[in-house]
């Protein structure tokens, strides 16, 4: 199944100025702490600094009291899978099973598409 997102605002410019030190699966990580990191199918540019640049913390990842627990666990995976080089050791830092992990993924993917 093929979920569509939108790269809003400077988004795409934020991707492009992005020096990539890794190959073509750090592309595919980031794209999927994005789409478990932002709400809806549209990314916003500030989500995207927020996983390129860590180090630097907007306010859309500040840990407001207002995120709900569903919200919660979609930070920790969207951190989990940013600090990790893959799946299965994103799903060891999280204490779950690789299958949890992969099935928390496809489950919020399918939620942005509904």
């Amino acid at each position: 199944m093929s979920i569509e997102y939108v790269l809003l605002g400077d988004s795409v410019g934020e991707l492009m100025s992005y020096s990539w030190p890794g190959n073509i699966r750090e592309l595919e990580s980031v794209m999927l702490q994005l789409s478990m990191a932002s709400p809806t199918r549209m990314i916003e540019p500030m989500v995207v600094r927020s996983i390129l640049h860590p180090d630097v913390r907007s306010g859309a990842f500040s840990g407001l009291p207002t995120l709900n627990l569903a919200q919660h666990e979609q930070k920790a995976i969207a951190e989990a899978l940013r600090l990790s080089k893959s799946q299965g050791e994103a799903a060891k830092l999280l204490g779950i099973s690789l299958s949890s992990l992969r099935r928390k993924i496809d489950t919020r993917l399918r939620q942005v598409t509904e």
